[in-house]
């Protein structure tokens, strides 16, 4: 009996410290900012289980959304994915056309696999390359706002897309996130959005394994 109290306890642990599917990203509400290129600033607030936390954009950005305005995370299939199961909420939004500059995604406080979501990258006549300082993964990609070109990865952190639409997880813990262009453009928007790590699943896990091996 003992052992079999072992075994279900240690299914547990590898249950519990499983990724989330499907879950609920809590992306960024942007709240205030200046587009004075090149030095624009971009401040938000993370709301829900992530309330307290913030992010600053600094860079190069054409506009920004604070308060209503076009939609451009649509159709909801596109920045929807076994990993995320809500589209951004709002139309809040960051926008670049410049390429001659870095931009900049500074955290408050250190976020674990944060998603970007992107709209339009590139157009039907112009490949345009955002090169990333860490690695990340599309999550999903397809029809947009503007266009149906699909985002597509390249070598060395980078991000290519004419018309490209997605979802991207960066991949680790950050503080900050930061990217160059590669052929500018009109218009590109992005925001971005985290989500709780299963981290207090695991510590429930290895609780229920310790009480098992101090009963025995």
């Amino acid at each position: 009996m003992k052992r079999a109290i072992c075994v279900a306890a240690l299914l547990g642990v590898g249950t519990l410290a499983a990724p989330a599917m499907g879950g609920g990203v809590e992306w960024i509400d942007w709240t205030v900012g200046t587009n004075d290129y090149p030095s624009s600033v971009v401040v938000g607030q993370f709301g829900g289980p992530f309330t307290g936390i913030g992010a600053t954009y600094t860079g190069g950005a054409e506009n920004y959304q604070t308060n209503g305005g076009n939609y451009y995370w649509t159709p909801l299939s596109t920045y929807t994915n076994f990993a995320v199961s809500n589209a951004p909420g709002s139309p809040d939004d960051i926008e670049l056309s410049h390429w001659n500059v870095t931009h900049t995604v500074t955290f408050t406080q250190p976020v674990t696999n944060p998603f970007m979501a992107i709209s339009s990258l590139g157009s039907p006549t112009t490949f345009t390359t955002w090169t990333f300082n860490a690695p990340f993964a599309i999550l999903s990609s397809g029809a947009g706002y503007f266009g149906t070109g699909p985002l597509v990865q390249g070598p060395n952190n980078s991000l290519v897309g004419a018309e490209g639409n997605g979802v991207l997880e960066f991949q680790g813990t950050f503080t900050s996130i930061s990217w160059t262009v590669l052929h500018g453009e009109n218009f590109a928007a992005f925001t971005v959005g985290i989500i709780p790590a299963p981290g207090a699943a695991s510590l429930l896990g290895l609780g229920a394994l310790a009480a098992t091996r101090r009963r025995r």
